[in-house]
């Protein structure tokens, strides 16, 4: 056996030692730590709590969006197959002309939420203009290739 067999041989043995023994055993602790944190923030008052009153709120939000976005493609898929190629070709150019537009009506929306001194609604509706407009981009980018 030489030093790169030997290299090999115990680097495998690490290997199965970190899957089989502490990788379970990190995550059962990371786990239970984080339940211990929960239920403690819950419970007391403190900052903590807000963070975790957000977190569940995000999460919840998050996961509302993408259980909506399976309905709605769903939704869509069987709406397609049924309607004429005619009503088909209209919708896509009015689906185009929405995208195009969206990034000019979230500006007006911050402006007027601006005007009031909302600075969170203004934070939120502009990181969706960013995201609407780095999607726009995408899609150029991908017609154009």
């Amino acid at each position: 056996m030489n030093r790169r067999e030997f290299f090999i041989k115990v680097w495998n043995t690490l290997i199965s030692i970190w899957k089989k023994w502490i990788r379970p055993i990190l995550l059962i602790g990371i786990i239970f730590l984080f339940v211990k944190f929960i239920f403690k923030a819950i419970v007391e008052n403190g900052s903590e709590r807000v963070v975790v009153i957000v977190a569940f709120v995000i999460g919840l939000v998050i996961l509302t969006a993408h259980l909506m976005k399976i309905f709605f493609n769903s939704f869509t898929k069987k709406l397609n197959s049924i309607l004429p190629e005619s009503i088909k070709f209209w919708l896509r150019i009015l689906s185009k002309i929405l995208n195009y537009i969206s990034p000019v009506i979230f500006g007006i929306i911050i402006y007027h939420f601006w005007n009031e001194n909302s600075i969170k609604t203004v934070i939120i509706l502009s990181l969706l203009l960013v995201y609407k407009i780095g999607e726009i981009i995408k899609e150029e980018k991908l017609a154009t290739t």
